[in-house]
């Protein structure tokens, strides 16, 4: 999967005893949205966040009949029995934590978007939380907050399919 382009903001001047951005958020986007979410970041005066706002590479989207579009990973069928596509989600979160890895060990590292952003995002939670992507590679990044409108947590089932085997009954 080959990643689109990647678009980054600057925090709106360190004012008073600040010298340089404190803050990292990636902003996961898809293409359609990137007309009018990125001017809006822009216009945000928020002190000392630099936004990174990298945009889901185009591919076949099955629930789509297979047409190519942006996404961050596959979606088969709108249902809780439908699989995940966590080869899609690895390559996308590896994406971002590649981007994350590049800031400063004294940046606090972000993730946020909605809707599919808000599934790649929590799965990347979900990695830094286990230390591991689901294909077993170690994490390369301290997160420190996630941020999402109308989501989902890719992988719920074998997360509660793990707890189950773990505690011998289902946690509410």
């Amino acid at each position: 999967m080959l990643m689109a382009e990647t678009l980054g903001l600057k925090s709106k001047g360190c004012q008073g005893f600040y010298k340089k951005h404190t803050k990292t958020i990636i902003e996961v986007i898809l293409d359609s949205l990137k007309l009018c979410l990125v001017p809006t970041l822009a216009k945000f005066a928020l002190l000392n966040i630099k936004w990174i706002c990298p945009t889901a590479p185009t591919c076949p989207v099955a629930i789509l009949g297979g047409f190519p579009r942006t996404a961050w990973f596959d979606v088969r069928e709108l249902s809780e029995d439908s699989p995940d596509d966590f080869e899609g989600l690895d390559a996308s979160v590896a994406h971002i934590a590649n981007l994350l890895s590049t800031e400063p060990a004294d940046i606090k590292l972000g993730i946020g978007d909605f809707s599919m952003g808000v599934a790649t995002a929590l799965y990347s939670a979900t990695c830094f939380a286990q230390g591991k992507y689901g294909n077993e590679i170690d994490y390369p990044v301290n997160l420190r907050a996630i941020v999402g409108l109308s989501g989902w947590l890719p992988g719920s089932r074998s997360e509660i399919s793990w707890r189950d085997a773990k505690y011998g009954q289902r946690i509410q």
